[in-house]
């Protein structure tokens, strides 16, 4: 084990917070660092694959491409955080905090974010086909030319978020609130809109799905 891990496992298992660490290419593969608070953490391109980051405290960190496929970051505190093309296949992100989140081009494959925290994250053309979006709060979220394929977005908030050119196909929609939202140029086939508010979205012309 490096002496950075070491040093940053035992700052978890004493809730000792840490300011601006450097991950450089440490592997924090599976590590144990559940309700760590490392404000400002800088690690691109770092190694979190299977990492125990439950609870964790990463506000403005900055995680561009990192490796988190299946962490575990329920009620995790990634506000204003960057995940830009990071890897989070099959993460789990329950109730995390992921406001003003900038995650473009991160993939996010059959990932859990079910009651996250999204207000105005910015998921520009991310992959997030199969992925869980079960009850999340999302209003003025951006999803340009994300794919969502597949997706579960049912009961979620998206009021006023940016679903321009974005693949919903098949996507569950049921009671979702997408009233003021953008979805003009966006593939439609197979949604299902049972109970949707669409007070206000705007869609391209015919593929309203109250249109006749």
């Amino acid at each position: 084990m490096s002496l950075l891990r070491e040093q940053l496992v035992d700052a978890a298992r004493q809730r000792r917070p840490l300011t601006g660490v450097e991950l450089g290419e440490v592997d924090l593969s599976e590590a144990q660092l559940d309700g760590s608070e490392l404000r400002w953490l800088k690690g691109k391109g770092a190694n979190l694959r299977g990492a125990f980051l439950g609870g964790a405290r990463l506000i403005e960190a900055e995680l561009d491409d990192a490796n988190l496929e299946a962490a575990r970051l329920d009620c995790a505190e990634l506000g204003m955080a960057r995940l830009v093309g990071a890897k989070l296949v099959r993460a789990s992100l329950r109730s995390a905090n992921l406001v003003l989140l900038e995650a473009a081009g991160a993939d996010l494959e059959a990932a859990d974010l079910e009651g996250a925290q999204l207000r105005g994250a910015g998921l520009n053309r991310a992959y997030l086909g199969d992925a869980q979006l079960i009850g999340v709060d999302a209003p003025q979220a951006s999803f340009v030319e994300a794919d969502l394929t597949q997706a579960d977005l049912s009961g979620g908030n998206f009021e006023e978020a940016d679903f321009t050119r974005c693949n919903l196909i098949a996507a569950n929609l049921t009671r979702a609130n997408l009233q003021g939202a953008d979805l003009t140029g966006a593939k439609l086939a197979g949604v299902t809109w049972t109970d949707c508010k669409l007070d206000g979205a705007k869609f391209d012309p015919g593929s309203h799905p109250a249109a006749p």
